[in-house]
């Protein structure tokens, strides 16, 4: 990395991960917005065709990494694979965005333009992929708490982006086609993406890359696979049929609701305990108002469409969860990113691009020849089902479960940047010395279980003492087991609270 590089990374540590609000902000525009599409467009058929395609192709690009690792390593380690795949992803846009009624078509045959188009828009999600791995590695790196609140700052990104772009004068470079600022937009994001995520750099400890997920976390795949489907399905039956007003129009508010989300999520991040950050009952509330919501279609007539456009949010409201829930689990139980973001996230694009395929296909037709109650009653089952007996509020615990003395439970990482802050005074650090040192010395540990128990005081996992003391993961394990056993303790959190009690005990 340039000298350059370097000097912006420190003005500004945030930089490589809110290539992940880019990306938000690119499929809002994608499959949201006119910024692409000409005035001829009757409705959002082709807004339809974009998403099933491009979600097509970023979803079997993340599986791909997921299956072939070896495939995959080179984007999160040689930058200029990350920027040659944001580049086709680009130009794939600009092709998108010539194969409009303005450009090519106006100088060759529309059935010779199609399939270019159609290609494209497979490419354009195709080249997404390795830099949304990329994203996932850089996110699963970070304390919980900072993961949080980058996410919650991308999608406050993103938004601020999808208004810069949708409120920008409708210039149009020729009468009737896209808007100069949409197509500027829409071209130009994924290179963007990809210049963010190429200035992260990952450092590599003793992780065991080879470990599986556990088996919760393939339940958890399955039920996000199903439930990105039926959402998928739902909208399409709005977005399809209706003019491209309706769509803009409905997507504003869906906006303005992650804006609040993201607002809520980085004070949560700052401001709450590890107790009240809890995901599992996140995803349950989800799951219950989605299940509601798609029960319901039959009966909402005039407002289907915003039953759709809430459902739609809620799926955004998943998607920021998921990202979320993936770095965790990489973060705590040392898996390979590549593996864990290619399946979490791949099936969730995949049940996308399928449900938008059956809802624009498959439910119209059914709608015929089922009563639609049952029709929609049978989807919302299929989502209740999966939420509760698939993989529920209580598979949070297997998710996260250690049965390793040097593995953090969920909460113990999600108190880390609280936990960091305990010695930041220098009074607060005197006293915290002194505590570790009169625990060390009646528990008569040896001078590097002094090191690790500060290292435990101090809320770290077992990947970063090693990093911090500069020995193996395996050693680390030894040396916990060792403090645990001389402390009398069995968990990092009793550690931490053993070692608050001394440091109040020597401020009184």
């Amino acid at each position: 990395m340039g000298d350059f590089a370097r000097k912006l990374i420190r003005a500004v540590p945030a930089l490589p991960y809110i290539g992940l609000g880019l990306w938000f902000a690119w499929a809002a525009l994608a499959f949201g917005s006119t910024a692409w599409l000409s005035e001829s467009e009757p409705n959002g058929m082709n807004i339809g065709i974009m998403f099933m395609l491009s979600s097509l192709g970023c979803s079997l690009g993340l599986i791909a990494g997921a299956v072939r690792p070896q495939f995959a390593q080179p984007f999160l380690t040689r930058r200029w694979l990350l920027l040659l795949a944001g580049a086709a992803s680009s130009l794939s846009c600009v092709v998108i965005v010539l194969a409009g009624p303005f450009y090519l078509q106006a100088l060759f045959p529309p059935a010779a333009i199609w399939p270019l188009g159609r290609a494209c828009a497979f490419l354009s999600g195709l080249g997404f992929a390795p830099l949304l791995l990329k994203s996932g590695a850089l996110y699963s790196s970070l304390v919980p708490r900072r993961a949080i609140l980058y996410s919650s700052l991308s999608t406050l990104i993103a938004v601020s982006i999808y208004y810069i772009v949708v409120g920008s004068p409708s210039w149009q470079p020729v009468a009737g086609g896209p808007s100069l600022a949409g197509s500027i937009g829409f071209c130009v994001l994924p290179l963007a993406t990809a210049a963010c995520a190429a200035l992260g750099e990952l450092t590599e400890c003793d992780q065991d890359k080879t470990a599986r997920p556990p088996f919760s976390f393939a339940k958890l795949c399955l039920v996000i696979f199903v439930f990105s489907l039926v959402a998928a399905a739902i909208r399409a039956l709005v977005v399809v049929p209706s003019p491209l007003a309706v769509t803009i129009a409905g997507m504003k508010p869906v906006m303005l609701a992650r804006i609040v989300m993201a607002l809520a999520f980085a004070l949560m991040a700052v401001e709450l305990d590890a107790g009240r950050l809890n995901f599992g009952k996140l995803y349950s509330l989800i799951m219950v108002v989605v299940v509601v919501l798609v029960a319901c279609c039959p009966l909402a007539e005039g407002a289907a469409s915003i039953l759709s456009w809430v459902i739609t949010f809620m799926a955004n409201f998943l998607e920021f969860i998921l990202w979320c829930i993936l770095a965790f689990v990489v973060y705590q139980k040392k898996l390979s990113p590549t593996a864990v973001f290619g399946w979490g996230f791949g099936l969730f694009t995949l049940g996308s691009s399928i449900g938008w395929v059956f809802g624009v296909f498959g439910l119209p037709s059914l709608e015929t020849v089922i009563d639609p109650t049952i029709l929609y009653l049978a989807l919302a089952s299929m989502v209740l089902i999966g939420s509760v007996v698939v993989f529920s509020e209580r598979d949070f615990g297997s998710l996260f479960e250690s049965h390793d003395v040097a593995q953090p439970t969920l909460d113990e990482i999600l108190d880390y940047d609280i936990m960091r802050g305990a010695a930041n005074s220098e009074e607060g650090e005197r006293r915290f010395g002194r505590a570790l040192e009169s625990i060390g010395t009646a528990a008569l540990l040896t001078r590097r279980e002094s090191d690790v128990l500060r290292c435990l005081a101090m809320g770290y996992d077992g990947g970063m003492i090693a990093k911090e003391l500069g020995i193996s993961w395996h050693t680390v394990r030894t040396h916990t087991t060792n403090v645990y056993a001389k402390l009398g303790v069995h968990s990092k959190r009793e550690v931490i609270e053993l070692v608050d009690a001394r440091v109040r005990s020597l401020g009184e």
